[in-house]
């Protein structure tokens, strides 16, 4: 068992706006919602949206969405959210906050970001080690793709004292690539090197298999963990 210390150093720029709705959407799920299937949905479809049509696909969604009981503070908030974004780049970042909202939501909501040392968003994950800090950052040696590069942060992680769950997100598995499978590959090799227990999660607002199909094509399973649409409802306190 690890007797390391581990910190988190939020790294990740969004704009405020973002941030702030994307904190509004953990509040919002850090308890069991029934319409979790819909609001997943909505991440996927919205793929589609941009500044031209933002207008009437948002007018679209809220007329269907609307008919499930009990769902107009989330139309409030999403709304506020899309009808913030200066651009179809400020959607697409919208889009990938609201999957790790409903992961932080899953771990209590907004109000645990307060603790570096415990959770971590958009961040570093440093050790502290009697040596001196340790950050575990990713270079990418081989530039097979476009977007290979440096990678120093992950999405959300978890550490309890012993033991550290790690999650990359997005909004489709197809999002799951090679820069997001090597730094998940370096960050695990990094931590279980130093003996320190770990779990590494891919999450995407979609169901489990198709999450799992997208790791299989990486040969990750089992080692690295699919959470999808089925383990965000388990995991959100009832």
């Amino acid at each position: 068992m690890s007797r390391v210390n581990l910190e988190f150093y939020r790294m990740d720029s969004l704009p405020k706006h973002i941030e702030d709705i994307a904190k509004e959407i953990a509040d919002h799920f850090k308890v069991r919602r029934p319409y979790i299937p819909q609001f997943c949905s909505l991440i996927k479809t919205s793929k589609r949206w941009n500044l031209s049509n933002l207008e009437v696909k948002l007018g679209q969604w809220e007329t269907f969405f609307s008919r499930t009981q009990g769902t107009r503070g989330i139309i409030d908030i999403v709304k506020r959210g899309f009808n913030s974004c200066k651009n179809d780049i400020e959607i697409d970042k919208l889009r990938g906050a609201m999957v790790e909202a409903l992961v932080i939501g899953a771990h209590g909501g907004s109000i645990v970001l307060s603790d570096r040392y415990k959770y971590g968003w958009g961040s570093r994950v440093d050790l502290l080690l009697k040596g001196g800090k340790v950050q575990l950052i990713y270079n990418c040696k081989h530039h097979k793709y476009p977007d290979c590069s440096r990678r120093s942060t992950v999405d959300f992680g978890y550490w309890n004292g012993q033991h550290g769950q790690f999650f990359e997100c997005k909004a489709q598995p197809a999002g799951i690539g090679c820069k997001e499978v090597s730094y998940m590959q370096n960050l695990k090799s990094e931590l279980s090197n130093r003996g320190i227990s770990n779990e590494i999660f891919f999450v995407c607002a979609e169901h489990r298999d198709a999450v799992k199909i997208r790791l299989e094509d990486f040969g990750l399973s089992p080692v690295y963990k699919p959470w999808g649409i089925e383990d965000i409802q388990i995991s959100i306190s009832a």
